[in-house]
């Protein structure tokens, strides 16, 4: 092996310098923050200066890349710096993809694959430290790798030599708040990139616009201004061939040159064409690489001094409504914006075109939010309960998940057969373990367990390549999950273009099943009631083994819409009309997804099931019960017995006799999802919670009548008072007011009554109503009624003014006022002045204080 220090001396990159406090820093604490800006090569070197740190005592180190290409591509890296092959001094593990041999010290890593690690092997005594490279993109893995750790170390400190060291090195990520979690660890900051880059903005971004032609017109003007190969990024591979299928044309055309190589880099392309992409252009030649945000980081690709950034990426964001995880187009952040920027300033200085403008680049993030916020929390519920640990707050997350997220998964997983009550809590069952021990998500991963114990490992493992990866169906054809299956157990008659990627997928198949035979045993417990699978046709059978990974998403046409499913988890989808799967009764589905414009979701992928095969498959989930429910289509209480699938009524039967207690509470249910809106309010009854709630905000010891405290306690105070309610117009009798009332004790309703009454008693004599409505509290009398009165009329204890509406004789507004006294001194005489010619009759005094109150004319009061 050639002198280490010599070749990282030779590379001269700017984290040279941090080398010497990374290196002492590491050898007096275990923890260590590295901040180290795009291009400044920590990825590769600092891997390799730890080869010779006295702390290693001959153990690995272990090297965390978000992705498989920046694995494979930063061991590869480090191996010819060391005049190695891969699986020397380094190598990488992958998933479906392992090269290391037993002298191999330096372990580049996918996230993932080291969770498996830890699960594996909790101790991991042969490792001398872990290395978190690419940390701001706080994957889920990634979060949980790191938690994993810092908890291992707590747990099994005492059982190893000497604890792992944590190295946690990030690109754009706040290192203090990363040496906060990490118990005060000490932060290097290393320089940033080598070489300046230029930034240009254009013109403001748009929803509307087309993100591919866009940057298609970018590049085309950039091959025209500057010298040199060109870094695309774009949100996803429909963006990428669109802007390759753009770019092609204008060669063709003659209006770029002939010599530009078009390589697309993202996820789904074989090793070989990502290899490609990364290469160095050939001589004379230009290379545009169209990416996806796996350039971002860690991948040096040769001669690029130009990036053109879209600004957009595709996120996976895990939808609870629905169950399902979508791909969203969003705006990237501003860390990103400078990480893609830095990829034209590697080997020189550069030019990053970015496809918004300026004021655009002031409203972004300053960073994406973590993954574990808005992700799929099945897999990460599944992990931990192999770990040992059910409730994930036990975890010290950097960022912990939302409990109301983790309970969802840890319920699928229950439907999943995963989990067991062991008395004080939840563990995995022996299903559970088996499936904890696949590299899939939880829902394939039973799939897969259960099709051994059937004898379908083989339909199962190619149904679970296919869900794993990029959906290989092609344009119009249609949601049937069945003839993406033949496609890949007949390659030959696919489309040529899909070769490669069914290729692939023939490669992890072997690899599902080779996982599969190495987690399972016979003596697993069945979990299905079918007996004879063998009689079953082949498309019967991948409809059995989509139910048992999609059991929430069984689903059943509606009879007015054949188009229109409703799912077992009480969800709707629909078919696009002219599916071949339209008519099928049942399906089970894979895939959904939103449409613009559409209330409902989608179905991507489904096939179709037969009511019998569910009946026979599934018994155990078909649920009798007797219901009684609201139906808001006819608009009062039904009372059925029903074998039901979830959601999905199988069968009704009229129920003669409903339980009392159980037409209450359909009449709750109502009112708690629609609202106290679906109660006929008299003005009586609003009037007399306006009256209280008063009272509650001059003496929190008078109780709250506020809609959530009222719903809060529909038991307490309206529950006796629906037992007769059958129908719409049964509840519309309900007497609110009278409800309220029994409430309050007879001491507290003699108290509100003098506190807050119902009318107040003017100058006049007579009794006017108060508007409780409002704030505050209203009376309206004629303006005569309140002569002789230079106090303001007041309740509660004179704590509450009232607000006066003075009228006319004839009932109309004339002044609203809280202050009599200046109100007679000051805007009487103006309203005298025009009232008098107006209401010759009624009586006008000019000193209305000194005057009678009355409601009488002055010919009635003469007579009096």
């Amino acid at each position: 092996m050639v002198n280490i220090t010599t070749v990282i001396t030779n590379l001269s990159l700017p984290i040279n310098d941090a080398l010497p406090a990374i290196e002492a820093t590491l050898l007096a604490s275990n923890e260590l923050v590295l901040e180290a800006p795009p291009g400044a090569g920590k990825t590769t070197v600092v891997p390799l200066a730890l080869l010779n740190a006295p702390w290693r005592n001959g153990k690995k180190i272990i090297v965390l890349e978000p992705r498989r290409l920046a694995a494979r591509n930063a061991a590869s890296r480090m191996a010819s710096l060391l005049g190695e092959r891969c699986a020397e001094t380094v190598g990488y593990r992958v998933r479906m993809d392992n090269c290391v041999g037993a002298n191999t010290v330096i372990e580049v890593v996918t996230e993932g694959v080291f969770t498996r690690m830890l699960q594996a092997d909790p101790t991991l005594d042969d490792v001398a430290i872990v290395i978190f490279d690419e940390f701001h993109e706080r994957s889920l893995d990634a979060d949980l790798g790191l938690a994993l750790l810092q908890q291992s170390n707590v747990l099994y400190g005492d059982m190893r030599e000497q604890p792992i060291k944590t190295l946690v090195m990030s690109a754009t990520l706040n290192g203090s708040q990363l040496s906060d979690y990490l118990g005060g660890a000490p932060v290097v900051t290393s320089e940033g990139r080598m070489f300046p880059v230029d930034v240009a903005y254009s013109d403001p971004y748009t929803p509307q616009q087309d993100s591919a032609a866009r940057a298609a017109q970018a590049v085309n003007k950039a091959i025209a201004e500057y010298k040199g190969s060109i870094l695309v990024f774009l949100p996803g591979r429909k963006e990428i061939e669109a802007c390759a299928r753009a770019l092609r044309n204008w060669v063709e055309a003659g209006e770029l040159p002939k010599a530009l190589a078009i390589c697309p880099l993202y996820g789904d392309l074989s090793l070989a064409d990502q290899q490609q992409a990364i290469a160095p252009a050939g001589a004379g030649t230009t290379k545009v690489v169209l990416a996806t945000n796996i350039a971002e980081s860690s991948l040096t690709i040769e001669g690029v001094s130009i990036v053109v950034d879209s600004g957009l990426q595709r996120e996976a964001r895990y939808d609870p409504n629905t169950g399902m995880t979508r791909l969203n187009l969003c705006r990237i952040s501003k860390a990103s914006a400078e990480q893609r920027a830095g990829r034209a300033g590697r080997l020189e200085p550069g030019v990053c075109i970015r496809l918004w403008s300026k004021s655009q680049q002031s409203e972004l993030a300053q960073y994406a939010s973590p993954e574990i916020q808005h992700a799929d929390m099945v897999p990460l519920a599944l992990q931990l309960l192999q770990w040992g640990e059910a409730d994930c707050a036990q975890i010290p997350w950097l960022d912990a998940p939302a409990p109301a997220r983790y309970t969802q998964a840890i319920e699928l997983l229950e439907q999943l057969e995963a989990l067991k009550d062991n008395g004080g809590g939840i563990s995995l069952t022996a299903l559970g373990e088996a499936m904890a021990g696949l590299p899939v998500h939880p829902r394939l991963a039973h799939m897969l367990v259960v099709a051994k114990q059937l004898a379908l490992q083989d339909l199962a493992c190619t149904l679970a390549a296919l869900l794993s990866e990029r959906d290989i169906g092609t344009a119009n054809m249609g949601a049937d999950f069945s003839r993406r299956v033949h496609w890949l157990l007949q390659p030959q008659g696919a489309p040529k273009q899909l070769q490669g990627a069914l290729k692939r997928l023939n490669a992890l198949k072997k690899m599902l099943a080779q996982q599969l035979n190495r987690v399972t045993s016979p003596s697993l417990e069945r979990a299905l009631a079918v007996s004879e699978v063998i009689v079953l046709s082949q498309q019967e059978q991948i409809a059995l083994l989509l139910a048992c990974a999609f059991p929430d998403r069984i689903a059943r046409a509606r009879k007015n819409n054949p188009t229109q499913y409703l799912l077992a988890n009480g969800r709707q989808a629909n078919l696009f009309n002219d599916d071949s799967l339209v008519g099928e009764e049942w399906l089970v589905v894979a895939e959904a997804s939103s449409q613009q414009g559409r209330s409902n979701d989608i179905i991507r992928l489904a096939a179709p099931i037969s009511l019998a095969l569910l009946q026979q498959a599934f018994s155990a989930k078909l649920v009798e019960k007797n219901v009684c429910e609201w139906d808001e289509n006819a608009n009062r209480i039904v009372s059925e017995q029903r074998v039901a699938l979830g959601a999905i009524i199988l069968s009704a039967k009229q129920l003669t006799q409903a339980d009392p207690a159980l037409r209450v509470a359909a009449v709750r249910a109502l009112i708690n999802k629609k609202g106290l809106g679906v109660l006929e309010w008299t003005a009586d009854a609003i009037n007399l919670r306006a009256r209280l709630q008063l009272l509650h905000s001059v003496d929190t010891n008078w109780p709250s009548w506020s809609d959530e405290l009222l719903l809060g306690a529909i038991d307490d105070w309206l529950s006796p008072y629906l037992h007769s309610v059958n129908t719409g117009a049964d509840l519309r009798k309900v007497k609110i007011a009278e409800a309220l009332t029994a409430t309050l004790s007879w001491e507290q309703q003699v108290e509100l009554d003098k506190l807050a009454p119902v009318s107040f008693c003017v100058p006049s004599g007579r009794d006017v109503p108060i508007d409780y409505s409002q704030n505050p509290p209203v009376i309206a009398a004629k303006l005569q009624e309140l002569f002789g009165s230079a106090i303001a009329p007041s309740i509660v204890n004179g704590k509450v003014p009232l607000l006066i509406h003075l009228l006319s004789p004839a009932g109309k507004p004339l002044q609203v006022t809280q202050d009599l006294m200046s109100f007679w001194r000051g805007a009487y005489t103006e309203v005298k002045k025009e009232m008098k010619g107006r209401y010759p009759k009624h009586p006008w005094p000019d000193d209305p204080i000194m005057a009678m109150p009355t409601r009488k004319t002055k010919s009635q009061l003469s007579r009096t």
